[in-house]
């Protein structure tokens, strides 16, 4: 099975060769804080492979299982406090990538890290400026 990512990390297509040519499995359509968008998604349902919204698992509760905290997309918000709550006294403790979900992705449950400045996206910058 493959899969195409989007650039923080959304599997939106996964697909395999089925022998006779490329069988699309699963397409996935998400809102900015993670939640699926019902439907349209072609296929939904590809129960073998649960990593989906920024790369976690998706749990049978609904919830992404992060590292250090639990993801509830239907809201947009942890439902356990944030470890490093001390360090970001600015910012809700229950804040999923500090409401950066366009361009950062959440380290982990912990922090928000900025995409901006990464490999892959100075990659797809250079690629589209090549014409």
């Amino acid at each position: 099975m493959y899969n195409y990512i989007d650039h923080l990390g959304n599997v939106r297509l996964s697909y395999f060769n089925n022998g006779s040519g490329v069988e699309v499995l699963e397409e996935n359509n998400y809102y900015p804080f993670g939640l699926n968008h019902q439907g349209y998604n072609i296929l939904s349902g590809n129960s073998s492979y649960q990593y989906k919204f920024q790369e976690q698992e998706l749990q049978e509760t609904g919830f992404y299982a992060f590292k250090w905290r639990n993801y509830m997309p239907d809201v947009g918000r942890f439902f356990n406090i944030d470890p490093l709550a001390e360090k970001y006294t600015h910012n809700s403790t229950y804040a999923f990538s500090e409401n950066r979900v366009i361009d950062a992705r959440e380290l982990e449950g912990l922090e928000a890290v900025l995409l901006k400045n990464t490999e892959h996206n100075k990659a797809i910058i250079k690629t589209a400026n090549n014409g």
